[in-house]
């Protein structure tokens, strides 16, 4: 690991996952617009603070399904 750098996360991506149908969500959007991939981990993946903005905790607000972007 390079010096200074702070890895995001600890636990394992639950992404890619497909619905019943066709569809594959790649991320969910948090409501300060920006993926849970550039969230923190707490306890699980990506549920922390934001490390692009001042954005305390994740807080749903879509799937991101492939193909889109946050």
């Amino acid at each position: 690991m390079a010096r200074g750098f702070k890895r995001l996360h600890f636990q394992p991506s639950p992404f890619p996952m497909r619905d019943k149908g066709k569809l594959m969500a790649t991320d969910e959007r948090c409501m300060c617009q920006h993926p849970r991939s550039k969230h923190r981990d707490t306890a699980t993946y990506g549920h922390g603070s934001c490390a692009v903005c001042d954005c305390q905790q994740f807080s749903w607000q879509a799937f991101l399904i492939q193909g889109e972007t946050a």
